[in-house]
């Protein structure tokens, strides 16, 4: 046989490997996670023909024939296409999935090389799905490997509360086969810890001050309320806001000439003529206007589930009186009264005879009776029968006014009246005559076990009351017969509400039962940022385990604590503990998670996210698989927690695996120089921590064949075309052959 016929013979045998493999190839097209082959060829042998030129420079070589080099696979990536199965999932990037067969069995991949029990497989065929027992394994029955938490044992999936510890096995490289029962129950978990993120907003869901100033026996604070920070409060459900609405005001008719008195919403103190509090409000009234601050009350003397304030005339003396002031405003506290009378003194009438003790008022001066029954033509005059006791509503002398003969006016702590003409002039320069000195004084406040006599008159819890009957020291409360209540003039504020806001959480004991954790938020402080010093938003809390419909208190009692804002919205609170049971629920409401609870305006009051350790009874409803093979599963009592990942390994030479069928590789070894290597190189874990290193899952979707269709049937066409050629150079070899026989004839 000559060279020709070998070389031919060879180039025919060589094609038709590559035509095998190529139309294998264009065979699983459609094949799911198919590798294509990729044929090579090389040089069968060769010599050296010394004898056509020994000293040619030209090195004379003669190739005999070809034959195959190898049929390696093409590690490049298919398409991806979507699907709908369960458990389909495909790979992007370089790794495979591992499986195995046996549910028993174990791969482990670890720095230094790798362990197993049996025969494990690699494929990047995805179609995965669940057996019989809830196992997930491929169309052959082969088990996927992955790392198990070991969470789902006899068909109830036990939450871990530590996420480090799931990190932590979820970085691991010990796989096993992964089992997902379809009837998985959801153990209940205890809860012991509570975050809960709100946001507060002071402008809206406003309540009456009764409820948070009501006490445990069901009396209303009125202490409390009274000194707490007027900025806390609204009225006709808006905030007071009393750094913007600061002034009350007061205007003074005395005899025809205004006066005003003015007080501001600040930190100065009382002796500034500033307040914060209601209390404080009450002092620089009752002080400066013998006025009275007082809270309304029903019959009985208690406050009702409406609260409200009066601004009370219960000094000795009439007044003419107008309030105003953008804090009154917004209070309700407006209007104009000049007949604001006392409910004690009568104005003087000169043709009338006064008892003993008898109060009247004149010229704006108050007077007591303190001779016997009889008349007098003008107290000033009469000081023998009439002593003065208060000048409250006396002129102011001014200098710009004109006086006529008889009126009387205050200056520097005395009394004068105008004398001879009319016109002005200073006090010390004639016309005028001094009367006395000026006197502030109001009722006295009822002391028990005091002897009280006739026509007495005591202030008690913001009343006055005169005694009428014989002496003694009975409570005027009680002794409606022996007291008699004076009722003076009063004007009426809106009602008196704070912003307000509850959140009740869902928690669970170890059985699931279901408890509530509510908590009642209320705003003490609306906060003054541009005050001296800067104050706070603050909201006071009262938090404590309900049963499942928040009727039944579980909890010993209310634990009342706080959270407050700064100027940038930064929420301040320490976690709190709660008795639940015979267990302790850590409850946190400065945030749960990356959030943090706010008091934003623009934002409705809400419940924003929660974060507890606890969960009731639940079922498996869905499953799910990220990027990184992670596992989680879904259930019905809204728990979403990773049970695994998707076992991934990768090789330094993927060439080295080999084909074993159903779209299977395995690794396998060699021989070189008398040691045996795996010729794929050992595995390598996917992932690093939680992080695929190599590539990314792609959760209900295949990787379809890698085959590129159009350059197979190119690479067929060249395959066919060096087939044919070869065996033209058979037949023509063969005819040489035949035609050196027939020379022989």
């Amino acid at each position: 046989m000559n060279g020709t016929m070998v070389n031919s013979f060879s180039g025919i045998k060589t094609h038709q490997f590559g035509l095998d493999s190529i139309s294998n190839n264009i065979a699983n097209v459609n094949t799911i996670g198919y590798r294509e082959n990729q044929p090579q060829f090389e040089s069968l042998f060769t010599a050296n023909m010394d004898t056509l030129n020994s000293n040619s420079p030209i090195n004379n070589d003669m190739n005999y024939g070809a034959t195959k080099s190898s049929n390696g696979i093409s590690t490049k990536s298919g398409s991806y296409k979507s699907s709908d199965g369960e458990f389909h999932v495909a790979y992007e990037g370089k790794g495979w999935f591992v499986v195995g067969e046996q549910k028993s069995g174990s791969f482990e991949i670890k720095d230094d090389g790798y362990e197993k029990k049996q025969k494990n497989y690699f494929t990047r065929d995805g179609s995965f799905l669940r057996d019989g027992e809830g196992y997930i394994v491929n169309s052959s029955g082969y088990y996927l490997y992955g790392v198990n938490l070991g969470k789902i044992q006899e068909g109830i999936y036990t939450s871990n509360k530590d996420e480090e510890i799931d990190t932590q096995a979820l970085s691991s490289g010990k796989l096993t086969p992964m089992y997902i029962p379809q009837n998985l129950y959801y153990r209940p978990v205890l809860t012991t810890k509570l975050d809960i993120t709100t946001n507060l907003n002071k402008n809206e869901n406003v309540i009456s001050a009764s409820i948070f100033f009501k006490k445990p026996d069901g009396s209303f604070d009125e202490e409390r309320f009274m000194n707490t920070d007027m900025n806390a409060f609204a009225t006709d459900d808006t905030p007071l806001n009393t750094p913007s609405y600061n002034e009350a005001k007061i205007i003074l008719n005395k005899e025809g000439k205004k006066e005003v008195v003015s007080f501001k919403y600040g930190q100065g103190g009382v002796e500034a003529g500033e307040f914060r509090t209601f209390n404080e409000l009450k002092e620089l009234l009752r002080e400066q206007l013998g006025l009275d601050l007082e809270l309304s009350k029903d019959i009985d003397g208690k406050v009702g589930e409406k609260v409200s304030l009066e601004i009370r005339n219960n000094s000795y003396k009439n007044l003419d009186i107008e309030l105003g002031g953008s804090l009154f405003e917004k209070l309700g506290f407006k209007g104009k009264n000049d007949h604001f009378k006392s409910g004690i003194g009568v104005n003087f009438n000169a043709n009338k005879a006064y008892d003993t003790n008898a109060i009247v008022q004149y010229k704006g001066v108050v007077f007591l009776r303190t001779g016997e029954l009889g008349k007098s033509e003008d107290p000033f005059l009469d000081q023998e029968n009439w002593k003065i006791l208060d000048t409250g509503a006396l002129l102011q002398w001014s200098e710009n006014a004109t006086y006529f003969e008889g009126d009387v006016v205050e200056y520097e702590g005395k009394i004068y009246r105008r004398i001879d003409e009319a016109g002005n002039n200073p006090i010390n320069e004639g016309n005028w005559e001094e009367i006395g000195s000026a006197e502030k004084s109001m009722p006295p406040a009822y002391e028990s076990n005091t002897t009280y006599q006739v026509d007495d008159i005591v202030s008690y819890e913001g009343k006055l009351y005169r005694k009428i009957v014989s002496s003694g020291s009975s409570d005027p409360k009680l002794d409606s017969v022996g007291w008699q209540a004076l009722r003076g003039d009063s004007f009426h504020s809106e009602f008196i509400q704070m912003p307000s806001y509850q959140t009740n959480v869902e928690i669970y004991d170890e059985s699931g039962k279901k408890f509530l954790v509510q908590s009642r938020y209320f705003m003490v402080s609306s906060g003054d940022s541009e005050g001296n010093p800067p104050t706070k938003e603050q909201w006071e809390v009262r938090s404590a385990v309900f049963d499942q419909h928040g009727e039944i208190m579980v909890s010993p009692d209310y634990v009342i604590h706080n959270i407050s804002f700064d100027a940038e919205g930064k929420p301040e609170a320490e976690p709190v503990e709660l008795i639940f049971g015979d267990k302790t629920l850590q409850y946190n409401i400065a945030g749960a998670k990356d959030s943090q609870s706010s008091n934003f305006v623009y934002r409705d009051s809400e419940l924003l996210s929660k974060d507890q350790d606890g969960r009731a009874e639940g079922h498996l409803r869905d499953v799910r698989i990220d990027r990184d093979g992670i596992i989680f599963l879904a259930f019905d009592n809204g728990a979403y927690e990773p049970m695994g990942r998707v076992g991934i390994a990768a090789f330094v030479n993927d060439q080295g695996l080999k084909k074993v069928g159903g779209n299977l590789f395995e690794m396998t070894e060699m021989v070189v120089n008398g040691d045996a290597h795996t010729v794929s190189g050992r595995p390598i874990l996917g992932w690093d921590g939680l992080n695929l290193k190599y590539g990314s899952v792609l959760y209900k979707h295949l990787e379809t064949s890698n085959v590129d269709v159009g350059n197979a049937l190119t690479e067929l066409i060249v395959m066919q075309r060096g087939y044919s050629m070869n065996a033209k150079a058979f037949t023509t070899g063969d005819d040489l052959v035949k035609e050196a026989i027939n020379l022989k004839r």
